[in-house]
């Protein structure tokens, strides 16, 4: 012990020394506090706010609560330090150090509060304008400008020259905005789907040839989940930017359809052949009538145009419904010995 205590004495004084016990003595003692004032006092807060009604106080134990021990480790040294002044700048170095996790610590507490802000926000609204989605984005893009402010705290914090670095950054992201301008294009498409909302998620809609169900609207790219059960990606640039049809608030579904009649029907079966079909669509109380009216003559037969509604925006009802017409109408006409007309053609031949 001596020996080390000689061999220390070479660089240190006997002053630093006792210096360096007591530094050490007190930032043991001090995170010693601050451990057990996290361990009994905050962990007691937090049990009791979740018996509160109020929220605020459960985001303040939750901020409390995450609080690590590398926080509690720097800021029992560097309390510990304010008193001592510790040999080869040790001073300079924990404060440095110090501070880095100090403000490590701040911007998840920021974030943590905005990320509060925007829930309480998105329940303030209602139900059909509530969308988780744009939390999502909020919260990436504050966490990122967060944490660019932080570098640049902490950049200055260390001496540099932050409006060099600024200038720098300008210039650069000019370059790099051109260079990623198809991608800013549907950054900025989000924007506009968002505020106008042509669609939310949940939505059935139609884009040109494809179709199918919105499950989630990112930054770049909607995906839609179709009928045959596969995703579909499509870039929000082009959904900003093409005819778009959503069926969110169809109350009903129309059905059209034509059919053909045998030329050599009479005039009498022709005759009631809209009130047979008006009778099925009325006897059906998911089906809604508009008309059944002889529109032309085809190549084959007389065609009949029929026009009614289902009372769903369901899909499969949809579908369902115009299998039941149509067989109830092929039915009944057979049943009326009234024959539906074919492409047929006829052979004269000259003797």
């Amino acid at each position: 012990m001596e020996q080390i205590t000689q061999w220390l004495g070479q660089y240190l004084s006997t002053a630093e020394i006792n210096n360096v016990a007591d530094w050490l003595v007190r930032a043991l003692l001090l995170l010693v506090v601050l451990y057990l004032v996290h361990f009994i006092i905050i962990r007691r807060v937090k049990y009791l706010s979740k018996k509160t009604a109020n929220d605020y106080d459960d985001l303040l134990a939750d901020i409390l609560i995450s609080l690590g021990s590398p926080f509690y480790f720097f800021l029992a040294i560097y309390i510990a330090s304010l008193f001592y002044q510790l040999p080869y700048d040790a001073n300079f170095y924990i404060e440095k150090a110090s501070f880095l996790i100090f403000i490590y610590y701040a911007v998840r507490a920021i974030a943590s509060v905005i990320n509060f802000g925007f829930k309480k926000a998105l329940k303030m609204q209602t139900k059909e304008d509530r969308d988780p989605t744009l939390i999502a984005v909020l919260n990436r893009l504050a966490g990122i400008i967060l944490w660019i402010i932080a570098a640049l705290i902490v950049l200055q914090n260390f001496n540099f020259n932050v409006s060099a670095i600024i200038g720098g950054l300008g210039i650069t992201g000019i370059a790099v905005a051109l260079a990623i301008q198809n991608i800013l294009a549907d950054i900025f498409s989000f924007v506009s789907i968002y505020f106008d909302k042509p669609f939310k998620i949940g939505d059935f809609i139609t884009i040109g040839e494809d179709s199918g169900t919105v499950e989630r609207i990112g930054l770049k790219t909607t995906r839609l989940r179709t009928l045959r059960g596969e995703e579909l990606i499509i870039s929000n640039q082009e959904l900003s930017s093409t005819r778009v049809n959503n069926f969110r608030k169809l109350q009903e579904r129309s059905i059209e359809l034509n059919i053909g009649i045998d030329y050599n029907t009479s005039h009498t079966k022709l005759e009631k052949i809209p009130e047979i079909i008006r009778k099925i669509i009325l006897k059906d109380r998911k089906l809604k009538y508009a008309w059944v009216r002889l529109v032309e003559f085809g190549d084959s037969g007389l065609i009949f145009n029929i026009f009614c509604y289902v009372k769903s925006q369901d899909y499969e009802v949809y579908l369902d419904k115009k299998q039941d017409l149509i067989l109830a109408i092929y039915k009944e006409l057979r049943k009326q010995k009234i024959d539906l007309s074919y492409p047929t053609q006829t052979v004269y031949l000259r003797k």
